[in-house]
């Protein structure tokens, strides 16, 4: 069956979930495309052939100390958390990598910008293609990616056969 990008793009929010965020433990289900940037690229990639593209980002830090507390990892007593590829300290503005993707006609296909509702963009570096083999090694060397990109392929077939009912 051949799909069409607007049937994707109409299904694939449905098909998120905090199994296949990148901070499972913070989704939040008013904001349901913050940290699936990264799989949602990848799956457009091999469901629609679409070029994943990376950039920089730096956004306006809202962490305060309680937020901090909360989210670090017992492990890790330097003041730093992971914020998707990057890492931020409390008061000075997150760094990371954004992914999205461009169809056939370059046309830039951001479905997970949504997820910075909440946040002010203060910068923007420059777009960096990612090509097949990059993405592969990308989901060679971290099975935690390639793991949450097929818990959303099954998500997304459950939701397509939901659809057909």
């Amino acid at each position: 069956m051949k799909l069409s990008a607007d049937y994707v793009k109409r299904i694939l929010p449905k098909s998120r979930s905090s199994k296949t965020s990148w901070d499972p433990e913070h989704r939040e289900e008013k904001n349901p495309a913050r940290e699936q940037c990264q799989v949602t690229a990848f799956f457009l990639n091999k469901i629609l052939w679409w070029d994943v593209y990376a950039e920089k980002i730096t956004l306006e830090s809202k962490y305060t100390e309680e937020d901090f507390i909360r989210q670090i990892n017992q492990k890790e007593k330097n003041k730093t958390l992971s914020f998707f590829v990057g890492t931020v300290k409390i008061g000075e503005n997150r760094r990371g990598y954004h992914y999205f993707n461009k169809d056939a006609e370059n046309i830039p296909i951001r479905l997970c910008e949504g997820q910075f509702i909440y946040d002010k963009i203060l910068a923007r570096g420059k777009e960096k293609l990612l090509d097949q083999g990059k993405i592969d090694i990308i989901l060679d060397i971290n099975p935690e990616i390639k793991k949450r990109l097929e818990i959303l392929e099954a998500n997304f077939q459950k939701e397509i056969e939901i659809s057909f009912r």
